[in-house]
């Protein structure tokens, strides 16, 4: 569609963001971010040398919360330091100015937007024949995506998943407010908030019955589950409407972009076919198992005091896999790198029972060495970036 990173910052349709900070959840507040931690110590992560010389765990994390303290970053930075080739600044999307961004551009590909709601589903047997629409127009399409759970067309029921995250009703609130390069995840007590910065302020979202959800401009519903099936026929179901695993961590749209590019990599011809179904099926539902996990582990850790007794078996699986080990295995996480399980981990208590055996190959002198190199740029190095206030006037063009 020819809209990068750079397009939607100009627009004022984008911000970056760079970690979310948990606060109350661990035996000490911590930072996460988003991205590989590529950082390496003799081809060691620098998280196994710190249990060997009580040093910071995860330097990159520590690097992100003084960027986030002094307000300081720009984009074309990345690539300065080592410290950076471990974080993936994340973008937060203005949903009217994107939109502004995104209809003149699926225009001119020649998409037709019809803004009319949905009365009726005609079925012909197994597959959707056609959509009738409140202004009259008739749909009929070779493949339907439905990516709003209250929308009408997929017959398939909702499995309840109460082990991710509780039933709850929360209230959003918008309060005006300059950017600001990392977000907040709180718990107090039995009951948690989360504020969001954005282009246009800052979003506040909590519990109907906290104070920080009590006076709220909207309402989200939050009941998390999935889909029996995803896919059927010539009905594809992506997003909110295959699955909820509840607001912690933002996950939604990741999950529907994955979803959607699985589908597409598994329906070459596009066409409805019994075994790839089947098949897009099983990763697709993997995919939503592994967010899931990661973002019930919060609640799991607070329920059972930091050591997470109850949880899931996919989330057992991990935590058990991390404390024998001390590692986090790739291959089936395509939205979770094994870097955020570890930092989500460490940061909610979970540690390893004995260092990784390579990590006892570097010489003591080399790894004291290299860690206090990585905390000290991680202390220095925000001083010589530009505020991102400045940086951001700089880029737009609104």
């Amino acid at each position: 569609m020819g809209l990068g990173e750079t397009d939607l910052v100009a627009a004022g349709a984008a911000t970056h963001r760079l970690g979310e900070r948990m606060e109350g959840w661990g035996t000490r507040d911590f930072t996460i971010v988003s991205g590989d931690g590529v950082t390496q110590i003799e081809r060691v992560k620098p998280y196994h040398l710190a249990v060997l010389y009580d040093a910071e765990p995860i330097p990159e994390a520590r690097f992100a919360e003084r960027l986030i303290e002094a307000g300081r970053f720009a984009p074309d930075a990345r690539g300065a330091n080592a410290l950076f080739e471990g974080i993936d600044p994340s973008l937060r999307l203005d949903p009217d100015r994107v939109a502004g961004l995104l209809d003149p551009a699926l225009r001119r590909m020649g998409v037709v937007i019809l803004d009319s709601a949905i009365v009726d589903v005609v079925h012909d047997d197994d597959r959707i024949a056609q959509l009738i629409l409140a202004d009259g127009h008739r749909i009929a399409a070779d493949l339907f995506i439905e990516t709003r759970r209250d929308a009408p067309l997929s017959r398939e029921r909702f499995i309840a998943w109460d082990w991710c995250h509780p039933p709850a009703d929360f209230g959003l609130r918008r309060t005006p407010g300059d950017p600001v390069l990392g977000d907040r995840c709180c718990r107090e007590g039995a009951l948690w908030h989360a504020q969001w910065s954005g282009p246009n302020g800052i979003v506040t979202l909590g519990p109907i019955a906290s104070a920080a959800g009590k006076e709220h401009e909207a309402r989200l519903s939050v009941r998390p589950g999935r889909r029996a099936r995803f896919y059927d026929h010539n009905l594809l179901t992506i997003g909110d409407a295959a699955a909820c695993t509840g607001p912690m961590f933002q996950l939604g749209l990741s999950v529907a972009v994955a979803q959607l590019s699985l589908w597409l990599e598994l329906m070459p011809s596009r066409q409805w076919e019994p075994l790839l179904a089947e098949e897009y099926e099983r990763r697709a539902g993997a995919v939503v198992a592994i967010v899931a996990a990661y973002a019930a582990a919060p609640f799991y850790a607070v329920a059972s005091d930091g050591g997470l007794a109850s949880a899931p078996a996919y989330l057992s699986d991990r935590i058990d896999e991390f404390r024998r080990h001390g590692r986090m295995q790739s291959a089936d996480a395509p939205l979770i790198s094994p870097f955020m399980w570890v930092q989500l981990l460490l940061g909610l208590g979970v540690e390893p029972l004995r260092p990784d055996p390579v990590a006892l190959s570097v010489p003591a002198e080399i790894a004291r060495q290299r860690l206090a190199s990585l905390a000290a740029a991680a202390h220095h190095i925000p001083s010589g970036l530009p505020r991102y206030l400045d940086w951001l006037a700089a880029a737009r063009r609104v």
